[in-house]
């Protein structure tokens, strides 16, 4: 489920990237304003949106950067990074200025403070997103997380997703040790163990 207003932001976002192709930059950053405000939101309570939030930072750092406004294309490229720490530009879809900024920006924020998320299941060989990005399968650590908000899922296939928020401080190691139930469990189990809590 996605709300409807998340739809429309990501719509704002495409729509952004016409409206900088026709040369309307006004029109196409205060799209994408107004698109990141609303990811932004929906990227805390539906992390399958935080991808299209990464994809209007970056496009509002071209916006901006194409303007002259290096800072803030610096700060947009640093809040895409800060929401997908896996991030890297295609070197032949961006000006290198643009690039010049990110890796400037990657940099800044990989020597900030960081920290580790290990994520143990059982089953194991279950996939582990971040802020709705793949980062591989159980068991896994992933390291150099730089510190801040992070929505955790674990998901396989018959198995019900499993979703953590997570605040990770500098130099903070977190473990998860979770078992997951199938789709089909009854969910008076869980309810039970509630009650009974």
């Amino acid at each position: 489920f996605v709300a409807p207003e998340l739809a429309a932001a990501e719509n704002a976002v495409v729509k952004a990237k016409e409206d900088f192709f026709a040369f309307k930059y006004k029109e196409a950053e205060d799209g994408l304003n107004k698109a990141i405000s609303v990811l932004e939101t929906g990227c805390k309570e539906w992390p399958e949106t935080c991808p299209a939030l990464v994809d209007a930072h970056i496009s509002r750092a071209v916006i901006v950067k194409s303007k002259g406004d290096v800072v803030s294309a610096k700060k947009s490229l640093s809040s895409a990074i800060r929401v997908n720490p896996k991030l890297n530009l295609a070197i032949e879809e961006y000006p290198p200025s643009i690039l010049s900024i990110f890796e400037e920006s990657k940099k800044e924020i990989n020597s900030g403070p960081s920290g580790v998320i290990k994520v143990e299941t059982k089953p194991e060989s279950v996939d582990v997103y971040l802020n709705g990005v793949q980062h591989g399968t159980t068991p896994i650590e992933i390291a150099n997380l730089p510190a801040g908000f992070y929505q955790l899922e674990i998901k396989a296939s018959k198995y019900r997703t499993i979703t953590k928020a997570i605040t990770i401080k500098g130099n903070e190691k977190i473990a998860i040790n979770e078992k997951l139930k199938w789709e089909n469990e009854s969910k008076t189990e869980d309810n039970s163990a509630t009650e009974n809590a």
